[in-house]
Formats: structure tokens, sequence, C-alpha cells
């Protein structure tokens, strides 16, 4: 699966000749109704067919701008094996696609210039999504998790299991380390049995190295948290090879063979929805300290313009609301319509890649949660 990261995020939004499509339908993974998905996308690049004819283009520019998407409808295998979301951005000798681990909503967008990539924000800003990456002797596993739930990813080049590569090693049976998972009520973590012997440490730092390799190509470029869940003592052993650095802290302790997925999930969100309710609150309560100051704002007629500037430091952003309108850099005011109309674009989104793009923070809240109970807030760095 190619993973949309920062550096995607920044690839799409460099400047080029437009018309510009963005094509988002949500996805099923294997089973009879994996063929919704190709029927969604068919439905998504007529919808952005009949856009592009409204704005005038020729059949003929039409045809050629589609066609990396409309090629793509009859090939069973890649719609057999999706993921929560596929996007793809289309525009003059231009054309990605990223298969996310995200629910997406169903819509196509074509705008002058830019991509619609708001949907995507949880992927690049804080939104509680991280990875997790389970270690034990049957099985090594690497998850992306957001709010909802988790999805297995398959990193290219992941050793076998535990047990397979210490047999591939001359350890008979992969050597049995005696474990126990962590019950209801017991959270302390404690691992019981004995810790490996010196020699049996080395290979296991060994085989860590290489799934450590493996989880490299895929978090390179990724700045959200990777928390670890295994037996206690195969914490440090892998923290040493480890490169990623975002490797969080705390970890989960116990026997990961003996949890269910579900379950597994729901300790780590545990973990990590306390890490995210923090660094919440303490951009909330530094909105509320330079509240008056002239460094916050709450409308986004001030908003916009001053991501677009890139004075925005921290921005606060409602998850599933969209403002349409334009942007006239010329006098640094924007236009807002109360419906979406040709020539528009979203402007919470436009917002929202412009803090990312000058390297400021994005936090993506429900609209309740959202300072001033508005559309949009920012702290200004000036």
């Amino acid at each position: 699966m190619r993973h949309f990261g920062l550096d995607d995020l920044k690839e799409v939004l460099q400047p080029r000749e437009g018309p510009a499509v963005t094509l988002l339908v949500p996805t099923l993974s294997g089973g009879t109704d994996f063929r919704q998905n190709s029927v969604r996308f068919k439905n998504q690049i007529r919808s952005a067919e009949e856009a592009l004819s409204a704005r005038g283009l020729s059949a003929a520019r039409i045809k050629e701008l589609m066609t990396p998407a409309t090629e793509m409808l009859g090939n069973t295998p890649f719609w057999e094996k999706q993921s929560r979301g596929l996007v793809m951005f289309l525009a003059p000798r231009f054309s990605r696609y990223y298969r996310v681990s995200l629910a997406v909503p169903e819509m196509a967008v074509v705008s002058d210039r830019d991509f619609h990539v708001k949907p995507l924000v949880p992927l690049v800003a804080e939104t509680g999504r991280f990875f997790l990456l389970t270690l034990s002797q049957n099985r090594v596993a690497l998850f992306e998790a957001f709010r909802e739930g988790m999805t297995e990813i398959e990193p290219v080049g992941l050793p076998p299991s535990l047990r397979e590569y210490l047999e591939q090693q001359g350890v008979e049976g992969g050597r049995q380390f005696q474990t126990r998972s962590l019950g209801p009520t017991d959270r302390s973590g404690v691992s019981h049995g004995h810790n490996p012997a010196d020699q049996d440490k080395e290979r296991l730092a060994e085989y860590f190295r290489e799934v450590e390799n493996a989880v490299w190509e895929v978090l390179r470029q990724e700045r959200v948290p990777l928390l670890l869940a295994g037996v206690e003592y195969l914490h440090p052993i892998y923290r040493e090879a480890n490169r990623y650095p975002h490797l969080f802290e705390q970890g989960l302790h116990g026997n990961v063979e003996a949890m269910s997925e579900a379950d597994l999930f729901n300790r780590a969100w545990e973990v990590m929805e306390a890490r995210l309710q923090q660094q919440r609150a303490e951009a909330l309560s530094r909105f509320q300290s330079k509240t008056g100051t002239g460094l916050t704002s709450t409308e986004t007629t001030q908003v916009v313009p001053a991501a677009c500037q890139g004075r925005v430091d921290t921005l606060f952003v409602p998850v599933g609301v969209q403002v349409w309108g334009r942007y006239l850099p010329e006098t640094s005011e924007i236009e807002v319509s109360a419906t979406r109309a040709n020539g528009q674009v979203d402007l919470l989104n436009l917002a929202a890649v412009e803090t990312l793009s000058a390297g400021g923070r994005v936090l993506v809240l429900e609209p309740s949660e959202v300072p001033g109970a508005g559309k949009a807030a920012a702290i200004f760095r000036y």
C-alpha cells in the first residue's frame, strides 16, 4: 500500500497547470462487496467529467485528462485489494493515487489549480493517527490506526515470524518464551517467565534490525507516534534497533497473541487518546492565553488569508465541514458562497494545506470544539 504522507502532500500541492481533479471514494477490502469500489469510482469519474464539460473543456481534453482513472476501472485485482479509502489526483501530465486507511467522503472536486486534500489532512495532522507494531513469537505486524479503528499494513521485506527466524538460526523450536496476556483489570504489563540467554538476545537484535528496516521504509516520512506492543523484554531490544524518531516512550506490555485485534486496538487507543487530549488541551490553552493580543482569530475572513501568507502557527478546523469560495491574493480577501459553484475551492482545505506547507500545526476537531464555535480558528506567528 502506498501511504499518503507529508512529502506526498507537498508534491500534490506543487503549482501546476489546471484543471485539477480530485476523486475520493470509500472502499471495501476483499469479499464479494469489493465490486462496489469500482462502481463508486466510476460514478465520481462521471461527476468530474460533467464538471469539466461545464467549464468548457473539449471531449478530447477531458478524455486525455481522465484516462489514468478510466484505465483503472477494469483492473479487478486492484479493486479487490483496497483499504478504507481511495484518492486520485489528476491534472495535465500529472496523476497520483493512494489507498488510505482513512474513511473518505465519496466526491469529485474540480478546481482551477488546487487539489482537494482536506479529507486527507488527518493523515498528516494531529488527529490521533498512530502506528502500532506488535511483536510476538508467531507474528510481527504493523498497523495504521485512527480513532475509528486500525488497518494492517504489509511492509515490503518484513521478515518471517520471530519463531521461524530463530528456527532458521538453529534455535530448536524457536525457544518458548513464557508470557501471559493482560487481564481485564491488570494494567501492570508485567511479563512472566525467564529472560532469553545473551546469545538469543543477539539473535533477537538481528531479527529486529531486519524488522526495523522494513518498518522504516514505511514510516520514514511520517511524524506520528509508533507504539510498540509485546512482552516487556522485547521492547528495549527493538528500541535499540529503532531509527524512527517518533517511537512512543510508553508501550503496551503483554502477550499480544492472546489479545483479539479489537482488544489490542482499544488498549492502544486508550494510550494514544490520552496523548491527543493533552496536546489539544495545551493548544487550546495557548489559544486562550493569546486571545486579545491580536495573535488569534476565529474569523474565516482573517484565518484563510493569514494561512496563505504563512502566518498561521496553529490552525483549528472542524471535521466534515466545507466553506466554499475564492481567495483573492491581490487583496488578501476571500469570497464566501452559500453553495458550491465552478471555480470555487474549500477555503478550509486551502487554509489547512497552506498551514502545513509553511510548517504549521493543524488540529482537526469536532465542530463544537473549535474555539469561538466558528468555521476555523488560528494562532498567528505574528
